[in-house]
């Protein structure tokens, strides 16, 4: 039987919080910071490059919030897999207790039909 550490699970969804939050925070401050001199790479090349380089900035900019997305996705079933293990650890105990004790009812009746 495997036996799962509750406290590892919140751990770790502790950590994806974190993840979680620093892409989104990644992915606003990239939307943010834009082009502030649209000459920074000459006047030749500025024309050309800018547009690129902020094109591919928003393109990152979406998948970080695709992967932050998909992360908090993650943890929101890390999350429902810790709920429902410990449903089922309590169940189990509950069922457990059960079972000991008809075995015990189950004994003394047994014990009073042989004496």
């Amino acid at each position: 039987m495997t036996a799962w550490d509750l406290e590892e699970f919140d751990r770790h969804i502790t950590k994806l919080n974190a993840v979680c939050t620093d892409m989104r925070t990644a992915a606003g401050t990239g939307a943010s910071l834009g082009v502030a001199d649209g000459l920074m790479y000459g006047i030749l090349p500025s024309p050309l490059v800018v547009p690129i380089l902020s094109t591919l900035n928003g393109h990152v900019d979406d998948m970080l919030a695709a992967l932050a997305e998909a992360n908090e996705v993650t943890r929101d079933a890390i999350k429902q897999t810790r709920a429902d293990y410990q449903f089922a650890e309590e169940s189990g105990v509950s069922q457990s207790k059960k079972v000991e004790d008809d075995i015990v009812a189950t004994a003394a009746q047994i014990g009073e039909l042989l004496s």
